[in-house]
């Protein structure tokens, strides 16, 4: 630059000045520096999609700005759907499909905002978060044996990719002879609904998933909830 007259000299820091432009512009948010905000303030009431996204983008801002490390959201809690349970996650209709695809595309958009995001280790900020997707029951029969999870992201600390189908054995028992342990120790029947004399046991239960999920995420546990829900090993 010393060695040019003023007029270069003018010609090439406005050219310098345009790259660091385009640079700054093309440059990834890093995660925690306190800038993030919601891309709409959330008025309350909405329609069932809008009141979703807008807490996903709430979930969103929390974790890059280093607020919280965890979020759970209960999307039949946050609009009054009316008769949510039966109409909306207790059945087999136009209405549980619909309102699935339909929250299914959200929680996509959600992987996908998160993943634009780098967070302060290098990853994307979905490799450093892990969603799991779940429900009440499994197949619209009060069955929480074939309760299916769906994980999201996790960078490589899982192996994704992957269809699990575990094992439920079937057979015939005296179910109301079945106890299992409520939240106080309080010995309860297994099975409330349903057919009481066909015995279906699941070889892998939500607790044992749940632990392995905390100690991916580095935590040391040996069992989750109740210890008579620990069956096994599941992702590792």
């Amino acid at each position: 630059m010393a060695a040019l007259a003023g007029s270069e000299q003018e010609k090439i820091r406005r050219y310098l000045q345009a790259i660091n432009s385009v640079e700054d512009k093309r440059k990834p948010v890093v995660a925690f520096n306190g800038g993030y905000t919601l891309s709409d303030i959330p008025v309350k009431g909405q329609n069932r999609l809008a009141d979703v996204e807008h807490y996903l983008d709430m979930i969103k801002v929390a974790f890059a700005n280093n607020l919280t490390t965890t979020a759970v959201l209960g999307i039949g809690d946050i609009h009054s759907i009316s008769q949510f349970h039966h109409e909306h996650a207790h059945a087999d209709t136009d209405v549980w499909w619909d309102t699935r695809i339909d929250f299914a595309s959200s929680i996509a958009n959600f992987a996908r905002s998160l993943a634009a995001i780098t967070d302060v280790d290098g990853r994307s900020l979905l490799d450093n978060t892990l969603i799991v997707l779940t429900g009440e029951v499994g197949d619209g029969r009060h069955d929480v044996l074939r309760k299916g999870h769906i994980l999201v992201g996790g960078g490589s600390r899982i192996q994704t990719g992957r269809y699990m189908k575990l094992d439920v054995v079937e057979g015939q028992a005296n179910i109301d002879k079945l106890m299992r342990e409520d939240a106080k120790g309080i010995a309860q029947p297994q099975i409330n609904f349903g057919n009481k004399r066909a015995m279906r046991v699941g070889s892998r239960t939500n607790a044992d998933l749940l632990r392995d999920i905390g100690n991916i995420a580095g935590l040391s546990l040996n069992e989750f909830g109740l210890p008579t829900q620990n069956k096994g090993y599941i992702l590792l």
